[in-house]
């Protein structure tokens, strides 16, 4: 009969069919799953670590806060970048993207924050209701939307951070510029 052990797997021998757990007991097994579960690793692209605040790490918000702090004059952009899909909680970047807008709205700077979204695959969850809804909130709040755009690399270029995405005509957006950021929140690749 099945049961639930909530114990440390310490080693498991696929030869005898048996996983040690912490403490000493030997579980045996016909079939085993390994859930390992999944982590952020952003060493697949490289700067992405050094230049961006990853999604899924406790104390995201003290950087945007931070930027909204020292905002300054002048026009500033945040990216909000899925780095790799799939990751954990598909809606987190454009929900970030909605908070940010909040965010700008309530100081009274929205009209100087540039909000840009890239996203690896066209529309990542929720079919085309989904996609209608969100795409049509980004639309009215101003919200620029890149589908199908990898994030390559991130580094810095005179104080702001570059961002280089696959395909490379990507670069260009709003008019000519190049994607470059103030801010750049990313959901790290993931693995197990």
């Amino acid at each position: 009969a099945p049961y639930l052990k909530r114990a440390a797997a310490s080693t498991i021998d696929y030869e005898a069919k048996t996983v040690a757990l912490a403490g000493g007991e030997v579980l045996g097994y016909d079939r085993l799953v390994l859930a390992c579960g999944a982590v952020s690793d952003p060493s697949s692209v490289p700067g992405l670590a050094e230049h961006a605040v990853d999604l899924s790490a406790k104390g995201f918000a003290a950087p945007v806060e931070a930027f909204f702090e020292g905002l300054g004059a002048g026009r500033k952009t945040v990216h909000v970048a899925v780095a790799k899909a799939p990751y954990k909680c598909p809606p987190l970047p454009f929900e970030v993207a909605f908070l940010v807008d909040a965010m700008a709205r309530r100081r009274g700077v929205r009209d100087r924050v540039d909000i840009v979204v890239t996203y690896p695959v066209p529309w990542p969850f929720g079919g085309p209701k989904a996609k209608k809804a969100f795409t049509e909130a980004m639309a009215a709040k101003n919200i620029t939307y890149l589908p199908e755009t990898q994030v390559t690399s991130v580094e810095e270029q005179d104080g702001r951070k570059l961002v280089k995405v696959f395909p490379e005509d990507y670069h260009k957006f709003a008019g000519g510029e190049e994607l470059v950021a103030d801010l750049v929140l990313a959901t790290f690749p993931h693995r197990a």
